[in-house]
């Protein structure tokens, strides 16, 4: 499957998420798991994800479902990394209230909220 395919998946059927109360988080994974999510942004970056440290994840919601679920890659050394830590990107959905249904991707440079002050944005501006 490629990434647009993928991407588009997610877009038409994570609505279902919501049609029942309350949203049903066990039906967001089933969304993201058919959708092959990690899988498909390993395919579409085979050579970036060939390198040991780097890790794709995905994720909608902890207790609650979001509205906004994403996909990431991180950069792993320690093989625990999370949204909270370092610089990664992500795939980010976005949801139309007055619609009902996601409408929107994004692709987007994130910086975990672990790496703030003076010395978060030295370490990034090193990196780009």
């Amino acid at each position: 499957m490629s990434l647009r395919h993928m991407l588009r998946k997610i877009l038409d059927n994570y609505h279902r998420v919501f049609s029942t109360t309350p949203p049903s988080l066990g039906e967001a994974g089933r969304i993201m798991t058919c959708a092959h999510a990690e899988e498909g942004v390993r395919r579409a970056m085979p050579c970036c994800l060939a390198e040991d440290h780097l890790r794709v994840s995905s994720g909608y919601g902890m207790g609650n479902v979001t509205y906004a679920p994403w996909i990431g890659v991180f950069h792993d050394t320690a093989c625990n990394c999370t949204v909270d830590d370092g610089y990664n990107i992500a795939y980010i959905f976005g949801w139309d209230h007055s619609q009902k249904r996601m409408d929107q991707v994004y692709l987007v440079l994130l910086m975990g909220t672990n790496t703030t002050g003076a010395s978060g944005d030295s370490l990034f501006q090193d990196r780009i």
